[in-house]
């Protein structure tokens, strides 16, 4: 099982921590972090951006998509309403390439606490052979 370090802009994490948002969705125009690296059972430590460790989560299942166009994005949100996407934020990713779905499990909030952490990625994965 690896760990990762997930951000979240603060509305996203609090939805995720009532439960009401159960499915975590990465997009990208190139193949980055989680695309590919994350599997079922992986345990997700869950950062609010700027902030603190929120809570904890694992990853029950995980979709992975590539070649995608705005149809097949649109199409990956109204089968999947836990996303819990906004027009927004369909705007924002209708051109993205790449698509990582986790849904998530056994998901709960955890006493804050600060990693170190100076960079601008939105993912982190730690295992025991890798760094990234």
């Amino acid at each position: 099982m690896a760990k990762h370090i997930a951000v979240f802009h603060k509305e996203f994490l609090e939805l995720i921590l009532s439960g009401e948002k159960t499915v975590d969705s990465r997009f990208s125009k190139l193949k980055s972090l989680p695309f590919g690296r994350i599997k079922q059972g992986d345990e997700i430590l869950m950062k609010e951006s700027g902030g603190p460790i929120r809570g904890i989560t694992y990853a029950k299942q995980v979709k992975f998509f590539d070649n995608l166009t705005p149809s097949k994005i649109k199409q990956i949100f109204e089968k999947n309403p836990k996303i819990k996407a906004t027009e927004e934020f369909f705007e924002a990713k209708k051109n993205s390439n790449y698509a990582t779905l986790i849904f998530l499990e056994n998901t709960k909030a955890v006493t804050p606490y600060k990693i170190e952490k100076k960079d601008r990625r939105a993912w982190i994965s730690i295992d025991s052979t890798q760094r990234s």
